[in-house]
This record gives structure tokens, sequence and C-alpha cells, in this order.
């Protein structure tokens, strides 16, 4: 038989993330090209199983047909003797069904009496029809099996057609387990897609994706004003402004202040509480704008008339915002906040970044 699989989609690599599962190192839009293509592959396996089944089914028949008239030369088993017995009363059966039919069709009838025979003839033709399929198809079933377990016989014709559709059925058989495979694989992908697409309607980009790329590549340096030191390379180099807390006292409406995790990142995102009393409240003010740099050694702020340089050794926590991100170090009680456009991205580079400095 000839090579019936479909176009093969060859998988792109993947990388375990703990927690998570594989993820592949492609685009989620390639994901899901490659899914979409994976699930034709299968349907398309499923109908050329389906059609060699059916194929190898009608020559058991055919093959039967010829063994149930000559089942004395045949050496059928006792097993399937009862078997081709029923075949044989079918196919009489069958036989006086059609010549019924034919009978009525050839009747001539005329006149207004005619009207009325031809509507009970056309009843009668209804139901004759309806037994007839019914025999049909019990007698194609009958003889598909009696195909399946002749096993050996001597008559050539019959043999041939049982050895075709044995091969027919092996085809079948491999056909269908690959079409099994591929669903499998297609289901993968369904999973990696759900995780991933929870993963960016939270984090506001891939990060399941930029996670497996950076654990296999790591990141690729890019230009920022941060002057590097010998062995550093930055990973990040974004728009930002610096601002720091100014102290104010007023009253204010009491809150309750919660934290939680963003996915599988490590990092979680922060709701500040505040109390119904006059309390001192701190109030963002603006230091200067410029760049915020994440490298391999340092957090740092580049800006116009001020810097701030964090080496990572000295981070202690990070908070991230809809539109910042805190950093507390060691050296000082308040953190800096540095306005950004994509927190969580910044983020998610400082947690990779200190993963990796003290793994």
């Amino acid at each position: 038989m000839g090579d019936t699989t479909p176009s093969a989609t060859p998988p792109p690599a993947s990388v375990s993330i703990p927690e998570v599962g594989n993820i592949s190192l492609a685009t989620l839009d390639q994901v899901r090209a490659i899914r979409t293509q994976l699930a034709a592959d299968a349907q398309n396996l499923d109908v050329k199983a389906s059609s060699l089944e059916n194929q190898a089914e009608q020559k058991f028949a055919d093959a039967a047909a010829i063994l149930v008239p000559r089942r004395s030369e045949a050496n059928l088993s006792s097993v399937l003797a009862p078997d081709a017995e029923k075949a044989q009363k079918l196919v009489d059966q069958i036989a006086s069904l059609n010549a019924q039919l034919q009978a009525r069709e050839e009747s001539p009838h005329s006149g207004l009496r005619a009207v009325f025979t031809k509507v009970g003839d056309w009843n009668e033709g209804r139901k004759l029809n309806a037994q007839r399929a019914a025999s049909s198809s019990a007698l194609r079933s009958i003889l598909v099996s009696i195909g399946r377990n002749a096993g050996q016989t001597p008559i050539v014709e019959a043999q041939t057609l049982i050895d075709e559709a044995a091969e027919l059925d092996r085809d079948a058989s491999r056909i269908k387990g690959e079409a099994a495979e591929t669903s499998a694989r297609v289901s993968s992908y369904d999973q990696e897609i759900g995780l991933r697409q929870s993963s960016q309607e939270q984090m506001g980009f891939d990060a399941l994706y930029t996670a497996a790329y950076l654990q296999t590549y790591g990141p690729p340096a890019v230009e920022s004003p941060l002057e590097l030191k010998k062995g550093e390379q930055a990973y990040l180099s974004v728009p930002a402004t610096l601002s720091r807390n100014q102290t104010r006292t007023h009253f204010v409406g009491g809150s309750q202040g919660f934290s939680f995790p963003i996915g599988h990142t490590g990092i979680r995102y922060r709701v500040g509480s505040f109390h119904g009393q006059p309390i001192s409240q701190q109030i963002l003010t603006k230091v200067d704008s410029g760049s915020l740099v994440i490298s391999n050694q340092r957090v740092a702020f580049i800006g116009t008339v001020k810097s701030v340089l964090i080496q990572l050794a000295k981070v202690v926590h990070v908070e991230v915002y809809k539109d910042a991100v805190a950093v507390f170090h060691e050296g000082r009680e308040n953190p800096d906040f540095f306005l950004v456009q994509a927190p969580k991205q910044v983020t998610f580079y400082i947690n990779w970044a200190l993963n990796k400095l003290r793994a």
C-alpha cells in the first residue's frame, strides 16, 4: 500500500517549565497554526482509516458470498456453519422480496380504482423495501463476519479477496494509530494554548514563551544608556519615570489591602491598604524621567538629572502595580518606584535575573 499519511507537521522544540509543563519554542500564533494543521491531519487520517475499513469489509463480504454457496468445499469451520445457514436464508428472503417488488411494478392499473390501488401498492412497496434493506444489512454483517473468520480456504478467488481484505485491515489499523497519536498532540497543544492565553491575559505578554526562550537561549543583549561593567549584559531597557514617596497626612476612607500571585511567575500583584482615620499617606512624587535597565548585575535607572543603581544581590523585594514597579533594596527604607508602560514584563525580567543570580 502507498503512504496515506497527510503532510507531516514537525513539532517545534519545547521546554519543561516547573509547575507548568512543556512550552513550545514558538509564538502563540505559530502554536495555534500547528494545532489547526494537526487537527486537520487527524481528521484526514480518520477518514482514510474508515475508507480502508469499508474496503476491507466489502472484500470480506465478497469472499463470503463465494464461500457460502460452496460451503461444502470451502471447509468452513463448524463455528461458522450456523452463520452460513443464516446467510443463505437471507439471500433467499431478499430474492423473494425482489420478486414481489418486481411484480408490483409490472402490475397494470387503470381507471379511478387504479388511483387507490397505486396508493396501496406504494405503501406496500415501502414495507417491502424496508424489509429488503434490513435483510441486506443483516446479510452484509454476517458475510463480513464469515469472511473475517474463514481462515484458509481452497477456493482461490475467495482466498485472494480474504488476503486483500486482511492487508487493508492492517493498513486501517496502522492509520488509526497515527490518527490517535495526532489527536493526542492536538490535545497537548490545546492545553498549552490555554495556559499561554491565560498567562498572556494576566501578564500582558506571552510570559510562558518568554520563560521558555530565556531558559533555552538566555536573553539577547540589548542597547541601553547604562555603562556596563565587565561581564555585565543588559537584558531589558525601557522608558521609565523615577518616583519616590512623599508623606502627607489627611483623612481617607478605609480599605483592606491584599496581594495575589500572577500565574506561575513567582510574581505577586499587590493592592495597598489604607485606614479610615487620619494617617500619613504616601504620595508618589516624580523625581526624573529616563530609562530603566535590567542587567545580569543591576537594576538601573538612568535619568536626565538623577540615576539609581541597585545591585541585584541587594534587592530584597519587588512589587508590581498597574503602572509601576517598586523595588525594595538594602540601604533604603522606602522603595524606588519606576513608572513604566509594561510593569509586569519589567518585573518578570527582574525576577528572572534574580533567579539566575541566586541559582
